[in-house]
C-alpha cells in the first residue's frame, strides 16, 4: 500500500484514531520464504516413534544454528515444526529470530516474545517490578520444546487421564492469560517443571513418549532447582552479613550474588 493509498483509507474511515504520530507510517519490508520441502503439522504425526525423531530432529537444527550461525529461534511452538516427507523434523518460522551476541552481559528486554502456549515461565511469568524479563535464552527455547512435547502428548497420545482432568491441565498450564498490570502473565501452572511427579502422573501408555519425556523434563528443571550447595551458601553467606551486623539488616538490604557457574577454571 502506497502512502497515497493509506490516505484515502483514513480519509474514508473518519474515525481511525492516529495518536501522536498523524503524519507518520511505519515502514515495514515484507519478506517470503520458499521452500521446495511439502511438510505436514506436528499433530499429524504417524506414531510416537515419528514424533520423538522429529522433535529430536529439531532440537538439534535449533542446536546447529545457535552455536555454528549464533541465531536463536524465540518462537518455539506447535505450529513452528513441520514434519517433511521422510518423516524428519523441520523447525521454520524464523520471524522472531535473533543474532547472539556471544559478549552478551544477561541485561533485560522490554517484551517478551513467543507463543503463547509455550513461552518459558522465566519468560511469560509473574515478575516483580524491580526484576524485570531477562534477555531470551537458549535455556527459554529449550523449555518451549518440552512444552511443546508435553502439551502434543497430552493431546494427541494414549494416556490415564481422564477428560476433565486433561482439560484443566491445558486450561491451567497452557491456555491461561492471568491479568497482570498492563500486561497478562501465564498461568502459575506453567511451572510443571517443578513438580517432579508430572510425567508419572500423566499415565502415558507409550513407554517411549514416557521416558523421553521424564529425561526431558529432568533436563530442562535444573534451572528451577536451587541447588543445595547454594542452599548453603545462602544460609551461611547471610548468618555472616547478620553477625557482621548486629543492628541487623531489612531483607531487601541484603542482596545475594552467587558466583557463576566455573568457566573453564
Amino acid at each position: 500500500m502506497t502512502d497515497q493509498q493509506a490516505w484515502a483509507s483514513l480519509d474514508l474511515h473518519k474515525g481511525t484514531k492516529r495518536g501522536e504520530l498523524k503524519n507518520k507510517f511505519c515502514k515495514f519490508q515484507h519478506y517470503r520464504l520458499v521452500f521446495q520441502e511439502l511438510a505436514k503439522s506436528l499433530e499429524e504425526f504417524k506414531d510416537v516413534k515419528e514424533l520423538l525423531i522429529v522433535i529430536s530432529d529439531v532440537i538439534q537444527a535449533h542446536h546447529d544454528a545457535y552455536e555454528k550461525a549464533h541465531i536463536l529461534h524465540r518462537d518455539i511452538s506447535a505450529g513452528n515444526i513441520m514434519i517433511n516427507q521422510n518423516g524428519r523434523g523441520l523447525l521454520i518460522d524464523w520471524d522472531l529470530s535473533k543474532a547472539i551476541n556471544t559478549h552478551d552481559d544477561g541485561t533485560h528486554q522490554p517484551e517478551r516474545t513467543g507463543t503463547w502456549q509455550f513461552i518459558a515461565y522465566n519468560q511469560g511469568g509473574k515478575h516483580e517490578p524491580e526484576y524485570p524479563i531477562l534477555i531470551h535464552s537458549k535455556d527459554d527455547d529449550l523449555e518451549s520444546f518440552f512444552h511443546v512435547l508435553y502439551w502434543i502428548a497430552l493431546r494427541c497420545c494414549g494416556h490415564g487421564m481422564t477428560i476433565d482432568e486433561l482439560r484443566a491441565i491445558l486450561e491451567h498450564n497452557y491456555d491461561l492469560a492471568v491479568p497482570m498490570g498492563d500486561k497478562p502473565v501465564v498461568p502459575e501452572g506453567r511451572k510443571v517443571l517443578q513438580n517432579s511427579r508430572t510425567i508419572p502422573n500423566a499415565r502415558f501408555k507409550s513407554p517411549a513418549i514416557d521416558a523421553f519425556l521424564e529425561q526431558f523434563h529432568n533436563i530442562v528443571s535444573q534451572r528451577y532447582i536451587l541447588q543445595e550447595k547454594h542452599k548453603n551458601l545462602l544460609i551461611s553467606w547471610k548468618d555472616e552479613i547478620l553477625k557482621a551486623n548486629p543492628e541487623g539488616l531489612a531483607n531487601d538490604e541484603i542482596v545475594l550474588e552467587l558466583e557463576a557457574p566455573d568457566k573453564g577454571k
